[in-house]
């Protein structure tokens, strides 16, 4: 919304001043550079925020490829910063825009903020920043430096990195690499893979299950009974590709009674 009204901030002020009551106030806000300066900052940031929104959603992705699209936007905040020190607009287009307008390009006012918002990122997501050292290992278990990760890994590292036939597997989709070890010969590393995998990194898959159940438990559907309810779910979540209609097909009417 926010990029809507700052794109049509000239066409709504001449909207306004063709109106004869009570819109003096909105026009005055829409004139006044401070105002128009923020306007544009809250339009830029929040693009940025929305990228990384869209990012964090979708299936199969692992807690540490999102943590990495945290790491990432935290990288971008400092920049922000220090650009905006230096007033570099550059990732700024809407402040850059307002600013050959004014002919101010001046945003430092906004320093404050970005620094508010970097303090914010770092409390939010303390936790994983102690867990970064496992992503490591988890990201590139069979080029990392074997004495970079956690002790009790280390010998079978030793082990991995030397598996030819896992090192033939080095292409393979990291969420696919980890099954391929034998708890028998990776006991450590196999326990250590498969609990990074199971890890839930966002609400994305809660959300889509509701979503999911709010389609199927329609009123017209009120009569499902509950096995139903759990097999539609499961058919509606499931990343497997099923032709429903050959199942369907293949199934013999019940007969009449």
């Amino acid at each position: 919304m926010s990029a809507a009204v700052f794109s049509l901030r000239n066409e709504i002020l001449n909207f306004l001043e063709e109106l004869s009551e009570d819109t003096d106030g909105f026009k005055g806000l829409l004139q006044d550079v401070n105002f128009l300066k923020g306007q544009a900052f809250l339009t830029d940031i929040t693009q940025h925020l929305n990228k990384l929104n869209l990012s964090l959603q979708g299936r199969n992705q692992t807690i540490a490829s999102l943590y990495g699209f945290i790491d990432g936007f935290h990288k971008k905040l400092c920049l922000f910063k220090s650009n905006l020190q230096s007033n570099i607009l550059i990732h700024f287009p809407s402040c850059d825009v307002i600013s050959k307008e004014i002919e101010d390009n001046n945003f430092c006012c906004f320093f404050e903020t970005l620094d508010t918002l970097i303090e914010d990122f770092d409390k939010r997501f303390q936790d994983f920043q102690h867990l970064e050292k496992n992503f490591n290992v988890f990201n590139a278990p069979l080029t990392i430096t074997i004495s970079e990760a956690d002790e009790d890994l280390q010998l079978e590292l030793c082990d991995l990195q030397s598996d030819q036939f896992l090192l033939s597997k080095a292409t393979l989709p990291i969420t696919q690499f980890w099954p391929l070890l034998s708890e028998e010969h990776y006991p450590n590393l196999h326990c250590f893979g498969l609990h990074l995998l199971s890890m839930f990194g966002s609400t994305y898959l809660c959300e889509a299950a509701f979503s999911a159940m709010k389609s199927i438990k329609s009123k017209e559907r009120n009569l499902l009974n509950q096995t139903s309810l759990e097999a539609c779910l499961c058919l509606a979540l499931t990343s497997v590709d099923i032709d429903t209609k050959e199942l369907a097909s293949k199934m013999h009417a019940h007969p009449s009674h």
